[in-house]
């Protein structure tokens, strides 16, 4: 697998060029998705699964956030709710991506802590029909892992620290929710046609989607971004070429390794061209006063620049 070195903007344009080749060959209509990591060592994981006391108390976090504020979380789904609270900085299962590559880039780069270190850049090619959206029954089937307890449920299961596709359809059951009419709906359509809903079940919430948000606000307008939502690892249990269980494991999957294979390449930014390719960008007018409009941020960002003039 080839490892390409970027150390200024030339070389970037170069690659996104075969970038986007590389996505008009993939399909019709597709496009590349982008996230950019100011140290190369760093697994691609989301926040929530960085630390273990973090993901053991993922349901509780996030419940407790939503009984102290409730007023901020009314009429949003579950997915809404874990973009809302990514937004505020809660450790989440989303992680962030853009569709613009220059400014995977600048996240790539912006980092005093790790200036010193490799950055690395990270894309998949989705065709538009792959891009879920806030709203589906698919995406708030895989957000619904966040708030069922899955650290509480797995005390009643048969295998320690998993759980089980039964489970976790009580889970939803018991819920109440919106999902659980889509839940039982498609239920009673699989039975109709003779289709398997354990399959249809696991299908649904195996890997990473890629979900365009409602753009609730300015940062996400401008950060043209989308999330990258993760799932738990699953365990199948097959016999006689069917699936008669799935068990969802306690932690979330390290994506690195499979995304690059996907790229089939490894994208670095070295630490000795940081600095350039930030003064670059900001000339093209991204930096992090466009990037975060709110007032803190905009104040350290002039800061910044007259401290660059004087």
């Amino acid at each position: 697998m080839n490892t390409i070195e970027i150390k200024n903007i030339d070389e970037y344009l170069n690659l996104i060029s075969k970038i986007n080749n590389k996505a008009k060959n993939s399909f019709p209509n597709s496009t590349p998705y982008y996230r950019g990591q100011a140290n190369n060592k760093w697994a691609l994981m989301p926040k929530i699964a960085r630390s273990q006391r973090s993901q053991i108390n993922e349901t509780k976090l996030i419940k407790k956030i939503m009984n102290m504020h409730p007023t901020e979380f009314e009429g949003l789904n579950y997915f809404n709710i874990l973009a809302k609270l990514q937004h505020f900085g809660a450790p989440t299962r989303l992680l962030d991506f853009t569709e613009n590559p220059f400014i995977a880039l600048f996240f790539a780069c912006k980092n005093d802590k790790y200036e010193n270190e490799d950055g690395e850049i990270f894309f998949t090619i989705k065709d538009d029909l792959e891009i879920r959206n806030s709203q589906s029954f698919e995406t708030n089937l895989m957000s619904f892992l966040s708030f069922c307890g899955i650290y509480d449920l797995i005390a009643y299961c048969i295998r320690p620290k998993k759980l089980s596709f039964t489970h976790f359809s009580e889970a939803i059951y018991l819920s109440n929710s919106y999902l659980l009419s889509s839940f039982i709906a498609i239920k009673e359509y699989l039975k109709n046609i003779n289709k398997s809903f354990i399959n249809e079940v696991y299908s649904r919430i195996i890997d990473y989607k890629l979900v365009l948000p409602e753009m609730l606000n300015e940062r996400l307008i401008r950060q043209k971004g989308l999330f990258l939502l993760c799932s738990n690892k699953i365990e199948t249990i097959i016999e006689n070429d069917n699936m008669v269980d799935f068990f969802i494991e306690e932690t979330l999957e390290d994506l690195k390794e499979k995304i690059i294979n996907k790229m089939e390449m490894k994208i670095i930014i070295k630490s000795c061209g940081k600095q350039k390719l930030l003064e670059q960008l900001n000339l093209m007018g991204i930096n992090r006063l466009f990037l975060f409009p709110d007032l803190q941020n905009s104040i350290e960002q002039i800061v910044l620049d007259i401290n660059c003039i004087d």
